[in-house]
């Protein structure tokens, strides 16, 4: 597949694009054809692929056509995720060294809670959550 990539990639540069939008519908993976057990390595070895070249590939996964386990997993292969036709940053990936184990467990939690969102809980003192009003403080005279 790789293979194949690369020379859709420098097919496209020589006929004077300036790179290539690949899209995979993955349904495929459903009817358990040889090399389906390994689709999610492969999907994590794709986020080392793609950074070195010059293409984008999008994977289409059918919410309703795949279990929540394998979703789960998909999840943790891709850096960005479109629902509900917004794309958004995917907290649930693991870079290609931490879905391989390429790590160690302290960079591993220090991934993950690079991944929580900067804005603070409700708390005892606050039951509605942060504000979203600019603070005002008391001037001195």
């Amino acid at each position: 597949m790789l293979t194949l990539l690369n020379e859709a990639i420098e097919d496209a540069l020589n006929d004077g694009f300036t790179g290539l939008r690949a899209a995979g519908e993955m349904t495929w993976i459903l009817a358990d054809a040889p090399g389906t057990e390994n689709a999610i390595e492969y999907e994590a070895l794709m986020n080392e692929f793609y950074p070195k070249t010059r293409a984008l590939g999008l994977c289409l996964y059918h919410r309703s056509r795949f279990s929540p386990d394998m979703l789960h997993e998909v999840l943790r292969t891709h850096p960005g995720v479109v629902v509900d036709r917004h794309l958004r940053g995917n907290p649930f990936y693991e870079p290609p060294q931490l879905f391989f184990k390429r790590c160690s467990d302290r960079e591993r939690f220090d991934h993950r809670i690079g991944q929580l969102p900067l804005e603070r809980l409700a708390s005892p003192k606050n039951p509605r959550g942060p504000s979203r009003r600019p603070r005002r403080t008391a001037r001195r005279s």
